[in-house]
């Protein structure tokens, strides 16, 4: 398939005058193909477009043949683990603004517990969580909500798995201040 892909592709570039090429970048191997082809084949600037955390095991990011000549991240760690850890340097990982989120939306994050798209086992983060909120000080902790995951919003476990979490954040609202700090 990626092979249909780079066809094509080279197709449009050869008949166009491009200066830049520029695609979401996860350091998959049929992205590599496909940029190291560009990169070889033209004189066309490749940007790749970092758009989510890195993962904790980072690897397919380490700068490799077929990888863009340059990146674009969007956090300040990011780009100090590309450059200290993964081969890239200074130069070729671009610290930009989200596209996706703006500064003026921190709040829409602040004091929420968001659930991810999938989980395995409920039972142990309940468990943890509990463990957690026993530790804490009464009046300590902020208050906050539960977001599920956008995708999530009709499944069963999530809705379970929310609702679980907000039990024991009333059993445990001694732990909660009524003033935000």
């Amino acid at each position: 398939f990626y092979i249909k892909i780079n066809k094509t592709i080279s197709l449009i570039i050869g008949s166009n005058n491009f200066k830049t090429f520029i695609c979401p970048y996860e350091g998959q191997t049929f992205q590599n193909y496909i940029i190291d082809n560009i990169n070889n084949l033209s004189s066309i600037k490749t940007l790749g477009y970092v758009h989510s955390a890195l993962p904790p095991l980072p690897t397919e990011y380490i700068k490799r043949p077929g990888a863009p000549k340059k990146l674009i991240v969007h956090g300040k760690m990011q780009k100090k683990i590309l450059e200290n850890k993964l081969g890239w340097n200074s130069k070729e990982v671009i610290l930009k603004e989200s596209a996706r989120y703006k500064k003026k939306d921190k709040t829409h994050f602040q004091n929420k517990i968001f659930i991810p798209m999938t989980f395995e086992n409920d039972k142990s983060l309940l468990l943890y969580f509990e463990n957690f909120l026993k530790e804490q000080k009464n009046n300590s902790l902020n208050t906050f909500k539960i977001q599920n995951h956008p995708f999530m919003n009709n499944s069963q476990k999530h809705l379970k798995f929310i609702n679980n979490i907000n039990l024991l954040l009333n059993k445990y609202k001694i732990k909660f201040m009524n003033k935000k700090k």
